[in-house]
C-alpha cells in the first residue's frame, strides 16, 4: 500500500506519466492486483494520458475487485468517460 501511495503522490508531483510508470513497477503483486485502488488509480492516470482503451479497461479489472456502492458508481461513471471522445481546445 505504501508503495501505491508513493506512485499515486509521485503523479501529482511529477505528471501521469511518472506515476503510471511507477505503479507499473508493483504489477506483479498479488495483493495489488485483487485491490480496486490499484486499478482505479491505473484507470485514472490512463484517462489523463488519454490512453481511454487501456483505462477502461483498468477500470473494468477496478469494478471486478470487492467495493462498496459509492465505489462502484464513481468508477462506473469514470469508465463511461473512457469511451466519451476527449474534448477538444477551442479555437
Amino acid at each position: 500500500m505504501v508503495k501505491l501511495n508513493a506512485a499515486i503522490a509521485r503523479a501529482y508531483a511529477d505528471g501521469p506519466a511518472a506515476g503510471l510508470a511507477q505503479l507499473e513497477q508493483l504489477a506483479g503483486n498479488t495483493r495489488l492486483s485483487r485491490y480496486a485502488h490499484y486499478h482505479a488509480a491505473r484507470g485514472d492516470l490512463l484517462l489523463k494520458l488519454e490512453r481511454r482503451a487501456d483505462a477502461g479497461t483498468a477500470l473494468r479489472q477496478a469494478l471486478e475487485c470487492p467495493l462498496n456502492g459509492a465505489e462502484r458508481h464513481y468508477l462506473v461513471r469514470k469508465q463511461r468517460a473512457c469511451s466519451t471522445p476527449a474534448r477538444q481546445a477551442h479555437s
